[in-house]
């Protein structure tokens, strides 16, 4: 469940929070959280997107020096 789905829920039920105006701003707080959370969320995604995506120990990059390494190697040995 996330802030505005909660918010919702507030709104429809909220018997514990007897004054309407507190109610109110607990709403609008929970929404605004949500507003924060997508708005990070969105750059977040974006600057991964920006990243040059970096060779893991599987990648066809470290397997090209795996055998430049092992070919330096049997030169090294004769």
């Amino acid at each position: 469940m996330n802030a505005n789905e909660l918010a919702d829920e507030l709104e429809k039920d909220a018997h514990w929070i007897e004054d309407e105006l507190a109610r109110k701003w607990v709403v609008d707080m929970l929404r605004k959280q949500q507003e924060e959370i997508e708005y990070w969320k969105d750059k977040f995604n974006k600057a991964m997107e920006l990243q040059e995506p970096k060779p893991t120990k599987y990648s066809d990059a470290w397997w090209k020096e795996v055998e430049e390494f092992n070919k330096q190697l049997r030169v090294q040995k004769r």
